[in-house]
């Protein structure tokens, strides 16, 4: 990288105090952030009402349009993993 000058004290500055990490939150899953709600939603679902996986028939989500594009953007059946 040129023309950046690296801060090493930023790397201590505040060392023993509270980390910052516990003011970050993280998804728990690599996922668009699109899609989360609606599969933590099927999540909550199969492990917290315990509806078994071969029960569930259909599985209907929407998505607000402004996020279509950013979801929708030419995967094909069979290019991601199956769970």
């Amino acid at each position: 990288m040129y023309g950046i000058t690296p801060n090493a004290s930023a790397l201590t500055d505040g060392l023993g105090a509270e980390p910052v990490l516990t003011q970050v939150s993280f998804k728990p899953w690599c996922a668009a952030r699109q899609t989360m709600a609606a599969t933590q939603g099927l999540r909550d679902i199969i492990i917290g009402d315990g509806v078994a996986t071969a029960d569930i028939v259909e599985v209907r989500v929407a998505v607000l349009p402004p996020h279509v594009k950013m979801i929708d953007h030419g995967v094909v059946a069979g290019d991601r993993r199956r769970i």
